[in-house]
């Protein structure tokens, strides 16, 4: 059985965080107009994409391997 999605909206501002589990930590860095530059931690083994690196032309998810996993 698999978790249902849902999304979550939060409003936050320059300097304050949100925690995702126990050890991922996304921070704005900056708002400027309509840019946000977002710091994000999370250990080596998490995978982090930007969205448009994960979505093919139809909109849908494809599975992207780290590096040494696609040999």
């Amino acid at each position: 059985m698999t978790a249902a999605k849902g999304n979550l909206i939060l409003t936050r501002r320059n300097g304050q965080r949100i925690v995702i589990g126990e050890d991922i930590v996304v921070t704005v860095v900056n708002i400027r107009n309509d840019i946000v530059k977002l710091g994000i931690e999370a250990p080596r083994d998490v995978l982090v994409l930007r969205g448009e690196l994960v979505k093919d032309g139809h909109g849908e998810d494809q599975r992207i391997l780290p590096a040494d996993e696609d040999k």
